[in-house]
């Protein structure tokens, strides 16, 4: 379909592969939107992409979930996004040694998030996206539930210190967005004025 980047479904391998009819479903620039708002899976293994859309970008080391730091920036850049529900790839979920099966992972792996949804907000912002408050509603939620669970370990001392610069700056954002959360609100109000 000469697209920018063609995506396709999978199977997990603890599933049995079903004969369902193939679809497939071409997208312009508007597909943009629901990558920023992950309707769609950032994943760059369900995905074939032309070369060309790396210039200047690369993973982010010492980071898990790299792929979502990057594709949203990638498919910034695309025209044309061609998606297939054929099962291609087979995803296997009975590896322990995978970062989501660790379970002393999810304090890192939260602080990952959290620096990837402050990074997407800022893109956001920068661009001017319509949908920014949008983007902004799924930050807030990450960092706030990361501050929360992490605020009394000192290991994590220069994210909590970042997350409250970030709440400074989008703070007037984040209290006039109606789609944000009113605890999640009064946790920016508690964290912005170092009583949380």
């Amino acid at each position: 379909n000469k697209a920018d980047i063609a995506m396709v479904d999978f199977i997990r391998s603890n599933e049995t592969l079903k004969n369902d009819e193939i679809t497939v479903k071409t997208y312009g620039k508007e597909v943009f939107k629901e990558i920023m708002l992950d309707k769609i899976s950032s994943h760059v293994w369900d995905k074939l992409f032309k070369k060309e859309l790396f210039a200047n970008i690369s993973f982010p080391k010492g980071l898990h979930f790299e792929d979502l730091a990057i594709f949203y920036q990638i498919a910034y850049k695309i025209d044309k996004f061609v998606l297939s529900n054929e099962k291609l790839y087979w995803y296997r979920i009975d590896n322990v040694n995978s970062i989501t099966f660790k379970k002393d992972n999810s304090d890192f792996n939260a602080r990952c998030i959290s620096w990837i949804y402050r990074e997407k907000t800022a893109f956001a912002y920068r661009e001017n996206l319509t949908y920014k408050d949008e983007v902004l509603k799924m930050s807030v939620k990450y960092n706030t539930d990361f501050y929360r669970v992490v605020k009394n370990q000192n290991q994590y001392r220069d994210d909590l210190h970042n997350i409250k610069s970030y709440i400074r700056v989008y703070y007037k954002d984040i209290m006039f967005n109606r789609k944000i959360d009113p605890l999640k609100k009064f946790f920016c109000f508690m964290i912005k004025h170092n009583l949380f």
